[in-house]
Parts: C-alpha cells; sequence; structure tokens
C-alpha cells in the first residue's frame, strides 16, 4: 500500500449499527468498531451493505462493479481507498477468516455472530 498504510480507513456498513475503523500499517495494524454516530477522524471510506463489503473482502464480489452499479460509496482518500482495494485483490488467502482468527478463542462466537449479521443484511434488515 506505500505511502497509504498508515492511513486511517472508515468501513461503514450502511445496514449495520457501527461502524469500523482500520489502519493496515503492519507494524501496528489497527481494527476498531465505533458507534454509527461516533464517527472518529479518518482518511479515506468506503460505505454500502455489509453484506456487499463482505463479499467484496472475500472476493466474490467486484469492488468495482459495486461502486459503478452504487452499491458502495466512496469518500475522502479516494487514492488511498482504491490502493486498499488493490491490496485486497492481491491478498492471497481469506481474510475474513484471518480477521476470525484473531479473536483468539472467541473466533467461533464471531462467526457466528457473522452469519447472522450476514443473514440479517441480507434478508433487508436495517439497524440504526
Amino acid at each position: 500500500m506505500g505511502a497509504h498504510t498508515r492511513k486511517t480507513f472508515l468501513i461503514d456498513p450502511t445496514d449495520l449499527p457501527l461502524v469500523l475503523t482500520m489502519t493496515p500499517d503492519t507494524a501496528s495494524p489497527r481494527l476498531t468498531a465505533h458507534g454509527r454516530y461516533d464517527i472518529p477522524p479518518h482518511d479515506g471510506a468506503i460505505a454500502g451493505r455489509f453484506v456487499h463489503l463482505l463479499d467484496m473482502i472475500d472476493g466474490s464480489l467486484d469492488g468495482d462493479a459495486l461502486f459503478f452499479n452504487r452499491n458502495l460509496s466512496v469518500s475522502g482518500d479516494v487514492e488511498a481507498v482504491v490502493a486498499l482495494r488493490n491490496a485486497l485483490d492481491d491478498f492471497d488467502g481469506d481474510l475474513v477468516r484471518e480477521i476470525l482468527g484473531a479473536l483468539g478463542p472467541l473466533c467461533g462466537v464471531g462467526g457466528v455472530g457473522l452469519k447472522v449479521a450476514r443473514a440479517l443484511s441480507a434478508a433487508g434488515v436495517r439497524y440504526g
């Protein structure tokens, strides 16, 4: 990600009651959750339905197609967001599984929560 590795990205699943911030710094990566109405400072933002964001992360949906079909919006430092998207495209592995694995003993609970949230989002349930 070059010059963008220390930037903070807002990930906004618009149909859930929270937002995430992510800083992909290899020396000190961070992922934090925040209330929908307590949005922290960030360099770039990507917003869309939870299921679309998840499918983009795991590679089953193309971010460009989501953007051009208006299912995804980008704001702030667009160049940084594109660098993040390119890094996700280049990642060999299952990023969702990696994130869940970071939960340690809560990995199973996180996986169940993820499945429930994904099912609710796919069913059109909105929060907030």
